[in-house]
């Protein structure tokens, strides 16, 4: 097997700086070459220059092209097509590659993974596993109406967050054309996107990930876990759900810094803020300012002028400028 790392990205133009700050954040942690592979809607709207390249790194870029199907589940939603472009992954790599992995773009990289999934893939391709991942949930009375919407036959379900899958294996077997019959005959019954659909595939025949390789806690439950701790043991911290550290209302939480400190490694502003909810935010911003949290951040005036820039964004995309 090849020893070198194949990580693959798949985002639109909405998350292109979070994207660049997740692989930023890994690629300042390998020491070894590696392929990145990026597979995006609109390639000339994504700055390739902000990606902080290593010389034994090689990155290559595809855009999508098959947005003619009809994705279940995007309306209305926090994701877009994008989470989708992965079921093409064999469409758009163009070069022999034994493994993958997978990383969504509201990740970052705390640690250097290359040897945990260098361990995991050797026991993939002894076991004949073809799918990582970590299992999200258990299959228990709460969600068995949930395992049972998707036929799930395995009591667990994992997120699709962070994956490492055999290649060879989806190409000798032809997963894509799979998948894509899986989310055209479950789309009424789709709730969590393309991760269903994976799910529903691979129906638990996948190797465990550890937590400390997904690592995602509700923001309410954080302060359980030390700095000192996290620093020491997480690989990934991933922002899933709606909960992310550009929000205004979540910017000012532990967890966020891990993001944000990321983010001003490679930027002149010292906060990312994406303003969604205009009226929303700005009653986030002023909770914040009245309860002096603002003030205990590592930069008050950076967040503030941040967080300007974001109405001044949102209202010039509003109006079509």
């Amino acid at each position: 097997m090849n020893n070198i790392l194949n990580f693959v990205y798949c985002f639109d133009q909405n998350y292109n700086k979070q994207a660049v700050t997740s692989i930023n954040s890994l690629l300042t942690k390998l020491e070894n070459p590696y392929n990145l592979f990026i597979i995006h809607n609109n390639i000339s709207s994504f700055d390739k220059s902000a990606i902080n390249n290593k010389a034994n790194g090689e990155i290559h870029f595809y855009e999508f092209k098959n947005s003619n199907y009809s994705f279940p589940n995007i309306e209305n939603g926090h994701v877009s097509q994008a989470t989708y472009f992965r079921i093409f992954v064999e469409e758009y790599i163009d070069i022999d590659i034994d493994y993958f992995i997978y990383l969504d773009a509201d990740i970052i990289c705390i640690n250097n993974p290359e040897n945990y999934f260098h361990s995991k893939i050797k026991s993939m391709n002894d076991k004949k596993i073809p799918l990582a991942a970590n299992t999200e949930t258990y299959r228990n009375p709460v969600d068995e109406h949930y395992f049972k919407n998707l036929d799930l036959k395995n009591d667990k379900y994992f997120n699709a967050g962070v994956l490492i899958a055999d290649f060879k294996y989806w190409k000798q077997n032809d997963v894509s054309s799979e998948l894509l019959k899986i989310m055209n005959d479950y789309k009424n019954n789709i709730t969590f996107w393309d991760q269903d659909v994976l799910n529903i595939y691979y129906d638990g025949n996948f190797l465990e990930l550890s937590d400390f390789v997904n690592f995602n806690l509700p923001y309410t439950k954080f302060q359980l876990f030390s700095k000192s701790f996290i620093d020491q043991n997480v690989i990934f911290m991933h922002y899933k759900g709606k909960a992310k550290p550009w929000n205004v209302k979540y910017a000012f939480h532990k967890s966020s810094e891990y993001y944000q400190s990321e983010f001003r490694k490679f930027n002149k502003n010292k906060y990312h803020l994406v303003t969604k909810h205009l009226f929303v935010d700005i009653y986030y911003f002023f909770k914040e300012l009245i309860t002096l949290k603002f003030l205990k951040s590592q930069h008050p005036l950076g967040f503030a002028l941040s967080f300007l820039k974001s109405i001044i964004s949102y209202v010039f995309i509003k109006n079509g400028k």
